[in-house]
């Protein structure tokens, strides 16, 4: 069975965020769904990091509680971690300003569903 990175063209996103609340990582296009195949990040400051399709449909749950000098990793794979709604914004929303900002990048997919 072929892999999506060969199925698919890859594409990487830098993930900048400082301002708490919504913040676009990846804007969308007409006609296709956004999907995480992987991603990084690191923050200076301890905050709530939570992936969403749009501006309010949670992707990862509560959110991924990161510490002060923390960060995850998940390097990019065959299986879609999660995805948006067609022709949404895939965004993040921090639940506090974060000095410096967040960083890191997400590996993403394009698809028709």
């Amino acid at each position: 069975m072929a892999s999506l990175r060969t199925l698919y063209p890859v594409v990487v996103a830098q993930l900048t965020a400082a301002s708490s609340g919504q913040n676009t990582v990846v804007t969308a296009v007409a006609g296709k769904a956004i999907n995480v195949i992987g991603f990084v990040i690191s923050t200076p400051s301890a905050v709530v990091v939570k992936f969403r399709t749009g501006s309010s449909t949670e992707l990862t749950g509560s959110g991924l509680n990161l510490g002060a000098e923390g960060g995850i990793a998940v390097p990019p794979g065959d299986t879609v971690l999660f995805k948006t709604t067609i022709a949404e914004n895939l965004t993040v929303n921090l639940s506090g300003s974060v000095s410096g900002g967040i960083g890191g990048c997400v590996w993403y997919i394009l698809t028709d569903s």
